[in-house]
């Protein structure tokens, strides 16, 4: 079949078959003998996907440095390049973007593909499911944290992240909830026999005191 790259698509299988974590060598032999360019004692640990643009040639334009650790499942959309430094460790679900679009019409708001390469600086670490966006530099010695967005450079030895942030107090809860919730508390009490120490730390974990809380 024309088009079809035996070698990749067969180390894309091999890699996702394996299991999490185990037969590093072999899946990391297998994407060499694809054609990735990989560092010494760089291990490829899970399921690792590379698509690239009609016509771009992948091996060209990924590379993973020496002592790189790759958790997966990681996706490569290599439009341009992805340089990863060395002792860069990546976890799990990480998604690696250089394909970009222009803002089209009402008619079709997806417009024409743009492309802007993503590098990795020596001894950055990806946190599990963050995504790097077209054109972003991740300085060395840098942490993205989980689940984060980047969309802009980071510097060397920087932390970013998205960490969760309050959005009500369950004080705000209707009265009738809260009454309900208490009475589930009440009912959840120990009878009078009981040790008074055992009938506090039993109440303390009451699911539906920790609801409240």
């Amino acid at each position: 079949m024309a088009g079809w790259d035996v070698p990749k698509h067969s180390a894309e299988l091999a890699s996702a078959a394996l299991p999490q974590l185990s037969g590093n060598y072999l899946r990391t032999s297998l994407w060499r003998a694809a054609g990735l360019r990989i560092g010494d004692r760089a291990r490829i640990m899970g399921p690792l996907f590379i698509t690239s643009t009609s016509g771009a040639d992948w091996r060209k334009l990924v590379r993973f440095g020496a002592d790189t650790f790759i958790t997966g499942p990681l996706r490569i959309d290599a439009g341009a390049e992805v340089l990863v430094g060395d002792r860069v460790h990546i976890g799990h679900d990480v998604f690696l973007v250089t394909v970009d679009h222009e803002i089209g019409a009402s008619a079709e708001r997806c417009g024409a593909s743009l492309t802007s390469p993503i590098v990795i600086g020596d001894g950055a670490w990806l946190s599990s499911r963050c995504v790097v966006l077209p054109g972003v530099t991740i300085g060395g010695g840098s942490i993205v944290a989980a689940g984060a967005v980047v969309t802009h450079d980071v510097p060397p030895d920087t932390l970013v992240g998205v960490p969760a942030r309050v959005l009500r107090s369950l004080e705000d809860a209707p009265l009738s909830q809260r009454r309900r919730l208490q009475a589930q508390a009440n009912a959840d009490e120990p009878q009078a026999d009981t040790d008074p120490a055992q009938a506090n730390a039993d109440k303390s974990c009451s699911p539906a005191l920790r609801a409240l809380s």
